[in-house]
């Protein structure tokens, strides 16, 4: 196998131990764990100084996948989606609650809903159809602090006592923060944070 083949199963063995690892994105650099490991995620919590009250986004390789954690996938959710994905949009939609695919309480906050996003990284899209699992990926920063935009950056935040595995994905080619937005039964579109992408630009894909 070829070294980012090698790093790619490296980091994909982690995810399944219940290790934490950092990821480049197109936005900034995340720091992730198995979404469906309850230990893995209070971890990142723990490192990354967050209030238990802020849930986590979820990282997908794609709809598909992104469809096993939801108990309802609007047709806005698809036509922003198929728009914008991958890419640096988070879809906040309804949660399943039960079965193999629900998310641990922790991972949402005791919430009814989640946030899913399809990064534009071939090097962390390879580890998500390699893992082929939910990762709760949030900035690789303390919490309050200046977000990641490369390798070198996390390495500062979380040295290797930290126990962080890093995969070097090179610059962030954005640098900011994805746009959020929430899309309920009825097709309505709410936006939680502007990022990436404007208001414009998402009622144009519907």
């Amino acid at each position: 196998m070829s070294d980012r083949v090698d790093e790619i199963e490296a980091a994909a063995k982690r995810l399944r131990a219940g290790g934490v690892i950092a990821f480049p994105t197109e936005t900034v650099y995340g720091l992730g764990v198995d979404a469906r490991n309850e230990a893995a995620v209070q971890r990142v919590y723990d490192l990354k100084g967050r209030p238990a009250v802020k849930p986590l986004s979820v990282l997908v390789s794609g709809e598909s996948s992104a469809r096993r954690l939801v108990s309802c996938w609007p047709e806005a959710a698809s036509q922003l989606a198929a728009r914008f994905w991958p890419g640096p949009l988070t879809i906040v939609v309804e949660r399943v609650e039960s079965g193999e695919w629900a998310l641990p309480e922790i991972v949402v906050a005791g919430g009814t809903t989640v946030g899913l996003r399809c990064p534009d990284h071939g090097l962390t899209l390879d580890l998500l159809r390699r893992f082929d699992g939910p990762i709760a990926g949030p900035s690789a920063n303390r919490s309050g602090e200046s977000e990641p935009t490369s390798a070198a950056d996390v390495r500062e935040i979380f040295a290797d006592p930290a126990g962080v595995l890093i995969l070097d994905g090179g610059v962030c080619v954005m640098g900011r923060a994805s746009t959020v937005v929430r899309i309920d039964e009825g097709n309505h579109l709410q936006i939680l944070r502007e990022g990436g992408i404007d208001e414009v630009a998402l009622r144009d894909a519907l």
